[in-house]
């Protein structure tokens, strides 16, 4: 199968829970939330898998000033995952020729990603996600996300704590910095 196939069968399902999209990436707006779908090609063009992520609204036009209206990425979604991930709680990635790891895949979108998307679209289990991310706890993204969310719940303090106590450098304290400026 080409990327421009499975970009297209992709696009089918999806399509049906009311995601749009541009090439590899799709998104469904809520209310205060970006569901997004991002198809990523190995680069040896011969293998996939899917990325997902919700993006709250508020996290990214504060951290990032976008406020939602346009295609969201991937990567600015405040929790993400890969779809074997959620399957198998472990990376997975899936051959272009294999059409039954084609059709698991697009089975999985309906019935494994979309709940993670309704999970995820409240702050409390946002927030638990972030915790109990490794990788999240190590990166500045995930930590000021984390902070941002304590803020939005109504927890000015736990996050002006958390900001007090980050350990950046560079341009990452200074977008931390902005960041709390702006909160106060």
């Amino acid at each position: 199968m080409t990327k421009k196939q499975l970009i297209s069968k992709v696009g089918d399902v999806v399509g049906k829970s009311q995601f749009y999209g541009q090439g590899p990436v799709w998104n469904r707006d809520s209310a205060d939330f970006v569901d997004v779908i991002d198809l990523q090609i190995s680069k040896s063009k011969d293998m996939f898998t899917i990325n997902v992520g919700v993006a709250d609204k508020f996290v990214i036009n504060t951290c990032w000033g976008l406020n939602g209206s346009g295609l969201v990425d991937e990567p600015a979604c405040t929790v993400r995952a890969r779809l074997g991930e959620l399957l198998y709680g472990r990376d997975r990635w899936w051959s272009l020729s294999d059409s039954d790891g084609v059709e698991e895949v697009l089975s999985s979108i309906q019935n494994v990603a979309i709940t993670f998307f309704q999970l995820n679209h409240h702050i409390d289990h946002m927030i638990d996600f972030l915790e109990n991310d490794p990788a999240a706890r190590r990166y500045p993204p995930g930590v000021i996300y984390l902070a941002l969310l304590h803020y939005r719940k109504g927890d000015g303090d736990r996050c002006r704590e958390m900001f007090n106590s980050m350990r950046l450098t560079g341009a990452w304290s200074k977008k931390a910095s902005d960041i709390l400026e702006a909160l106060n």
